[in-house]
């Protein structure tokens, strides 16, 4: 925004300058307006193809953070897919040894 203002600035205090000439030398003064028509038409067309390559970095930006979180997510749920199978392990060892505890005190009981 910053730059945009400061060309806007300098655009027209050459065209200030542009108007002035006008009324000494007529052809110099076309001749310049029509150059700073040029002028002015590259920078629009530079501010756009900046605003476009700016548009592209985000977006390649924005893609790669979501390849990443994906890849992140699917580490965490690759992990605790591993918790999960050693819970249910231990606590099937666990239910083994108590049923195993049970039916040893039942055979002692009879």
């Amino acid at each position: 925004a910053t730059i945009f203002c400061d060309d806007h600035a300098v655009l027209e205090a050459r065209r200030h300058c542009l108007f002035r000439a006008e009324e000494t030398h007529p052809f110099q003064a076309e001749m310049a307006m029509a150059v700073e028509a040029a002028r002015a038409e590259v920078a629009l067309q530079h501010q756009a193809e900046m605003a476009t390559a700016v548009e592209a970095a985000r977006a390649e930006a924005a893609q790669q953070h979501q390849a990443e979180m994906a890849m992140a997510v699917e580490a965490m749920r690759a992990e605790i897919a591993q918790q999960l199978q050693a819970v249910v392990k231990a606590a099937k060892v666990e239910a083994a040894q108590q049923l195993q505890a049970l039916v040893t005190e039942a055979e002692e009981y009879k």
